[in-house]
Parts: structure tokens; sequence; C-alpha cells
């Protein structure tokens, strides 16, 4: 299996560490600020998941079908940040001594998914382990972004359905 192909998978860990996220709203939210929070409902993060994800299954489909270099890197930093995002999840719980929304499904799937991309990136491409500290400095810079991004995506989207709504528009 090529790294492509296995690049395939990526939107079903993304998919299931979303859902893992959702399921915990509540908790999700209070690891914001409280003047963030409280813009954050169900809706909001409902819809951020739901973007990020076809976001993430348009990435991995356009690297399968054009294996260009800077698709591949892209993905290669998703992969890598998105592993670094759920160390972060297990060391808050740690922390907190309790179970953080993501990190569930940041151990068990995220983080041996991201092992095995790391590997088939080493064998595959001959990716330096300096180049893989590159992709996890960018991914630890642009993931954060990432997520604040499709978060806002989803306020947007939220409040436009809400205000169609309330004209009359959608029933």
């Amino acid at each position: 299996m090529t790294f492509a192909v296995f690049n395939l998978l990526f939107p079903i860990v993304v998919a299931v560490h979303n859902i893992d996220e959702y399921r915990g709203y509540e908790e999700f939210v209070r690891s914001y600020p409280g003047w963030l929070a409280e813009k954050l409902t169900r809706k909001v993060v409902g819809w951020a998941a739901l973007l990020l994800t076809l976001a993430v299954t348009a990435l991995a489909l356009g690297t399968y079908f054009y294996q260009n270099d800077f698709l591949l890197m892209v993905s290669k930093i998703a992969i890598i940040g998105l592993a670094l995002n759920c160390i972060g999840h297990c060391f808050l719980s740690l922390k907190r001594r309790a179970l953080v929304p993501g990190t569930l499904s940041g151990a068990i799937l995220v983080l041996p998914y991201s092992v095995i991309a790391v590997f088939m990136m080493r064998t595959d491409f001959r990716d330096s382990l300096l180049a893989l500290f590159g992709y996890a400095a960018i991914g630890a810079i642009v993931v954060p972004i990432v997520i604040g991004s499709f978060l806002l995506m989803g306020y947007v989207v939220a409040r436009t359905g809400k205000r169609k709504k309330q004209s009359g528009v959608m029933e």
C-alpha cells in the first residue's frame, strides 16, 4: 500500500475524532475562553466538524489523484499536526485527571494511524527525520489556526441558517 492510498483513510480518522469531540461538546467548549465558549453552540461545533471533514476528504482525494509534491506535503503536515493535537488531548486529560473529548479517538485511532503514516513517509518518500520535524513544526502552528478557522466557518454557517429561518426563507 502506498502513502497516497493509505491517506484515503485519513478523512475517516478525522471524522471519528470529530465525532468524539462533538460527543463531549460541553467539556470541549469549557476548554475555550468564556467569551468564545458562548459563541460555540453545539450547532457551530457540528458544522465546523462537518466542514473540516469535507475539507480533509477533498485533500485526501486530491492527493490520491494528483500526487503532486504540494498536496503530499500538506497531507503529511495534516497527519502529523492532528497527531500533535491528539497528544495535546492526552496531556490535557492527564493534567485534568479526566478524559477530555478527543482523547479516546486520539489514543486509539489517530496516533496509531499517524505512526503508520510516518513510517510510510520514511519508506515511500525517504523523508528524513529533519523533514518530519519540519512537518511537525508547521503542523503545530497551522493546526490550531485551521481548527479556529473551521470553528469560525461553523459559526458563520450556523448564524446564516438562523437568520434565514428567522426571516421565513427556510421552513
